[in-house]
């Protein structure tokens, strides 16, 4: 025994964005195991002391001053019925997601871009994320375009996507971002590693786990972060994402970098 239904919009979305992917680039992806131990105790005292700051807020803020310092990592292919061309962005705009149920209970992933993240302290980053989790779903979907794209039929939904991997400028006006960030941080969840197809070059923190590790040359007990960097091999070599891994530990797991941004660009 089965029941059949065709995808709902929100899904329908995602698979041409997943099938998007996987024809037209080549996903290569590095995990991390990081200690983030202390950063993580310093977010919390500064949720206590001064309202929340979040570790995605944080993640979103380190990685988009990383693309700033790599621009290769700010570039994506887009391809054409006769051309392969590389754009490379002269801003640096976070695409996220925020989870919300809608009024039939399914639990939908609506898309949030936060742009010019350079400009932007955690802070003010957290400010929109909390905005988004918090405001009504249908305000929601109006600001994300989502109401809109609900009232697509399904063959307009695959051109546009086809428009979306061939017309930089179309995607620029439509979405505007130049990476993605995911914001489904869990604890002891027991996940090691990830991967999955991008279109753009993609972080993805993961599972938040306290283990014996050395410390100071002594066993102790500290909160490990699983990190996974996915980019386009088509654009990025494992060079490139090797040393944006280095450069991006350094500052996640740093609590002077994060007191030095978290109300301040």
């Amino acid at each position: 025994m089965f029941t059949r239904k065709p995808l709902t919009k929100n899904r329908l979305f995602i698979y041409h964005m997943l099938r998007r992917s996987r024809l037209s680039h080549s996903p290569l992806s590095i995990n991390y195991l990081w200690d983030a131990h202390d950063v993580l105790e310093r977010l919390e005292r500064l949720s206590q002391e001064n309202g929340k700051v979040g570790l995605t807020a944080l993640v979103i803020k380190a990685t988009g001053d990383l693309l700033s310092e790599h621009p290769r990592l700010n570039t994506r292919l887009f391809q054409g019925f006769f051309r392969l061309e590389l754009v490379s962005y002269h801003h640096v705009s976070c695409s996220t997601v925020v989870a919300r149920k809608d009024s039939a209970g399914e639990e939908i992933l609506l898309p949030l871009v936060i742009r010019n993240v350079s400009q932007l302290s955690v802070r003010q980053i957290q400010e929109q994320l909390t905005h988004y989790k918090t405001v009504s779903l249908e305000n929601l979907e109006q600001q994300t375009g989502v109401a809109k794209s609900k009232k697509f039929p399904d063959w307009l939904m695959y051109w546009i996507h086809r428009r979306f991997r061939s017309d930089p400028d179309f995607t620029q006006k439509q979405i505007g971002s130049t990476y993605a960030v995911s914001a489904l941080v869990h604890r002891n969840s027991g996940a090691v590693a990830g991967h999955t197809p991008v279109i753009q070059t993609s972080f993805f923190p993961g599972n938040i786990e306290e283990r014996v590790v050395p410390y100071r040359g002594e066993p102790a007990i500290r909160k490990m972060l699983t990190f996974t960097i996915v980019v386009d091999h088509c654009v990025v070599d494992g060079s490139d994402i090797y040393q944006a891994g280095f450069s991006l530990q350094e500052k996640l797991c740093s609590v002077d970098y994060l007191m030095a941004k978290v109300d301040s660009p």
